[in-house]
């Protein structure tokens, strides 16, 4: 499993139209796949409350990356190899 099976830009995407179930009835809202302009069409498009939902919910999304990807690093850091090498570029990754 990757990363991106736990959450991936469709998750993200179905979200935000469920939080702002306006930007669903715009034609080229409904199949927008870019993240960036669909919050950008939220900010001009959602109601107060819808708002206030929508930045709960990216509140949540974001809190849970930040506690899981730290937590991935950690473990990836932990020594579990034991004798076997890692490849140079995922010893390069954990560096950062």
């Amino acid at each position: 499993m990757m990363i991106i099976d736990l959450i991936d830009e469709l998750d993200v995407i179905e979200g935000i139209h469920k939080q702002v179930p306006s930007l669903s009835l715009d034609e080229n809202l409904a199949k927008e796949q870019n993240i960036s302009q669909l919050l950008q069409a939220a900010t001009k498009q959602a109601e107060t409350e819808q708002w206030l939902q929508l930045n709960l919910w990216l509140t949540q999304i974001t809190q849970d990356l930040s506690i899981l990807l730290p937590e991935i690093k950690q473990a990836l850091c932990s020594g579990w190899q034991g004798d076997r090498e890692l490849t140079p570029e995922l010893t390069h990754n954990l560096a950062l």
